[in-house]
């Protein structure tokens, strides 16, 4: 009986939820403990609850400042949430099984390919040593480019205080974790062109999805052999939809930010500046969460396109969040081929099953609706008591924190410090959901699909 109850809940989407879950918990306690608090100060329950949700699902959102209210220990768990969070517990303990020659459990193949949207089985190892390199080497070359800027421009006072901020700070940014060691993200970095390419370089390398990187390298180690037999290797149209969205996005996102900030945000800079901090935030809101310019000076219509960027997302297999720009791509893509009268949509000259536009509809729908929830519940409990007056004033803030909380993108309008204590365990809960919502719903849609042992008539329903 016990046997069959473990099975029963042991559905890889139980799993991957219920590692987070025991994860949030141990870091909460961890936050909560004295040793992870700087001196003289002290770290709420609820407090620490949402900063180690924010962590492990590498949002960035947090009431408290992590550079003066923790101690380099706390900040040190933080970082450690981040990493693991992600890359998912679940990767972290298949390479364990791996580093000590077992074989991995069924159940973790099934949860790496769905989290990671990967299909073959017998590849699962190859990929995850793959994605756990490729995000160590990442890293280290951000830290080794940080560390090499800041000691030349003299920033920190030591060689130690120059490489834990290296670190931490290429961590925060391939995990698009959004956390930072200054008070005011990375304002004061707005004007360092160096530190603020390599900041987005990370962003896009953690955020493009690790199954897109994995197949560019094969892609060009497969082209650096001389036989023609192997540069057949082609690009798969997810890579390609994902990469061709992603370069018109930012090159769109970037010209048009420029354009409404240049005499507003942006007018303390130089033009080359300025282009530097637009093409960072069309990078960050798409799931980074680091600021390098106060997010409050940006004009109303800069920050729609900053909400719509951050609920398009990164890419799938990520550690960013969002509806992804794959989905979003395609659903572009789709809606074009229907408005040129075309019954199928066919990209590359592949043609994209029906089923993958039906889940990028059903994601972006349910996500939609999630944060149209969470906005909703979260007016309810920051605006009780307000006037209608003061209500309003505090309507784009709720509904950006509602859109980066629900996206796990870690943007805010300096508005998490004032959440109410109901404000800051719903957005907890928003947050764990927004992490696991889209695979979910993916895996939901593939795993209860049943053929229909019958078909009821047919009757049209009057659209627009």
């Amino acid at each position: 009986m016990v046997e069959k109850f473990l099975r029963k809940i042991s559905t890889p989407a139980r799993i991957t939820a219920g590692s987070f879950v025991a994860l949030i918990a141990i870091v909460t306690i961890v936050l909560t403990i004295p040793a992870s608090h700087a001196d003289e100060k002290t770290v709420s329950l609820i407090d620490a609850v949402f900063v180690a949700t924010s962590a492990v699902c590498v949002v960035g959102l947090t009431p408290i400042d992590i550079s003066t209210d923790l101690s380099t220990f706390g900040q040190i768990v933080v970082m450690t949430a981040m990493q693991i969070g992600g890359l998912g517990l679940m990767t972290f303990t298949t390479v364990f099984y791996a580093a000590i020659g077992r074989r991995l459990p069924l159940v973790n193949n099934i949860i790496i390919q769905e989290t990671f949207h990967h299909s073959p089985t017998t590849q699962v190892k190859q990929l995850l040593v793959y994605i756990i390199s490729f995000t160590f080497i990442v890293e280290a070359v951000g830290a080794i480019l940080y560390f090499a800027s800041w000691t030349i421009t003299g920033r920190f006072s030591g060689i130690g205080e120059t490489a834990w901020h290296a670190v931490f700070m290429s961590i925060t940014a391939f995990t698009n974790g959004g956390f930072s060691l200054y008070s005011d993200s990375i304002i004061g970095y707005q004007t360092d062109y160096f530190t603020m390419f390599v900041s987005a370089f990370l962003i896009l390398a953690g955020g493009i999805g690790f199954l897109v990187s994995y197949e560019l390298k094969n892609f060009v180690d497969t082209w650096l052999r001389k036989t023609d037999k192997d540069r057949n290797l082609r690009l798969s149209v997810h890579t390609k939809i994902t990469l061709l969205t992603t370069l018109i996005v930012t090159l769109v996102a970037t010209s048009v930010l420029f354009f409404y900030e240049s005499h507003n945000a942006f007018s303390h800079l130089s033009t080359g500046e300025g282009i530097a901090n637009a093409f960072f935030y069309t990078v960050t809101p798409r799931s980074g969460g680091l600021q390098s310019i106060s997010m409050l000076t940006f004009s109303d219509s800069s920050m729609l396109l900053i909400m719509i960027l951050m609920f398009i997302g990164a890419g799938a297999g990520s550690t960013g969040g969002g509806i992804k720009v794959g989905t979003f791509g395609l659903m572009v893509a789709y809606m074009y081929a229907r408005l040129r009268g075309k019954p199928q949509l066919s990209l590359w000259q592949r043609t994209v099953p029906k089923e993958s536009i039906d889940k990028a509809v059903a994601v972006s729908a349910v996500v939609g609706f999630f944060v149209i929830v969470t906005a909703l519940v979260l007016m309810s409990t920051e605006t009780y008591s307000s006037s209608g007056y003061q209500s309003r004033l505090k309507f784009v803030q709720v509904v950006f924190e509602a859109i980066s909380a629900a996206c796990t993108v870690g943007l805010s309008l300096d508005f998490t410090s004032e959440l109410t204590y109901a404000g800051k365990a719903f957005l907890s809960v928003i947050m764990l959901i927004g992490r696991l919502s889209p695979l979910g719903l993916a895996i939901a849609i593939t795993s209860r699909h049943r053929k229909a042992k019958y078909r009821y008539a047919e009757e049209n329903i009057i659209i627009g």
